[in-house]
């Protein structure tokens, strides 16, 4: 009897061992890892770098407005919010569409257009 309570406990503690390495494993390759978001920006430099020189002799005078528009908003470095009305989410394509969308209705305040879609009709 004693043999099949230890046999038990040593059944519960592989199985149970299984599954933390299989958690683990899943949550290291998932979207909701936030170790390497955490590095990032603890090793990340404070420093700003400045915005690039961008020879614009040769560019269009619409291709010069975008220019303006990228280097002010650098300047300004607003969270990455502004460009997807507040919503949390990967913000690179709401940046390029807020861009596109502001030089297009050259309004201040431009409509969020999911990136996929400004592709699409641009």
């Amino acid at each position: 009897m004693k043999s099949l309570r230890i046999n038990k406990k040593i059944l519960i503690i592989v199985i149970a061992g299984i599954a933390l390495s299989i958690a683990a494993t899943l949550f290291v390759y998932s979207r909701f890892n936030v170790i390497p978001q955490i590095v990032d920006s603890a090793t990340r430099s404070e420093e700003k770098l400045p915005f690039p020189n961008i020879d614009t002799t040769q560019l269009s005078e619409d291709q010069n407005k975008v220019v303006a528009i990228l280097k002010a908003e650098y300047e300004l470095n607003p969270k990455g919010t502004k460009y997807s009305q507040a919503i949390e989410e990967a913000w690179c394509a709401d940046f390029v569409s807020w861009v596109i969308t502001k030089r297009v209705n050259r309004s201040s305040t431009p409509t969020r257009v999911h990136g996929a879609s400004l592709e699409r009709s641009h």
